[in-house]
């Protein structure tokens, strides 16, 4: 199947509020694809797109003195996942879900702190949070899902 009728197929039943819906024909696909696919259609490029982007923001909120210059380490270790996901490697996909839900687990409960301080004035940045969890973890748990189906047709 060529990359539009996989990209195609993925859009019929994504689900990236419910991450963990995916389409098992998709990633038996992209799997079975896994060179001919071009690497922007792929789940390991939609991982790589959204951990750029999560450098991006990190960067600018450092830039505008919202974030402190410490997250410059979310910064290197995106960078680092980042690379190792492009390469293929399961362990980074892993890695990064995990760091993924830690920081933003870490988020919810600081930001939890702020609202009860406030008398819960506003919930949305919590909300906004887990939404944000769930959408990136929707992209690498497709690559993970494609990473070890490749390993298996090996």
């Amino acid at each position: 199947m060529n990359n539009a009728g996989i990209e195609q197929n993925r859009k019929k039943k994504s689900h990236w509020l419910l991450w963990w819906l995916v389409d098992k024909n998709a990633i038996q696909e992209e799997a079975d694809n896994y060179h001919s696919i071009k690497f922007l259609d792929s789940s390991r490029g939609h991982s790589v797109i959204c951990m750029s982007i999560a450098i991006v923001v990190t960067l600018t909120l450092i830039i505008f003195g919202t974030v402190k210059l410490d997250g410059l380490t979310d910064v290197v270790l995106f960078l680092l996942f980042s690379y190792f996901v492009y390469k293929g490697h399961l362990w980074a996909i892993l890695g990064v879900m995990i760091y993924w839900t830690f920081a933003k687990l870490y988020l919810i409960v600081s930001l939890g702190a702020v609202v009860l301080q406030q008398n819960g004035s506003n919930e949305w940045p919590i909300i906004m949070q887990a939404v944000w969890w769930s959408i990136y973890m929707h992209f690498f748990y497709s690559a993970l899902l494609v990473e070890i189906k490749r390993k298996k047709l090996k």
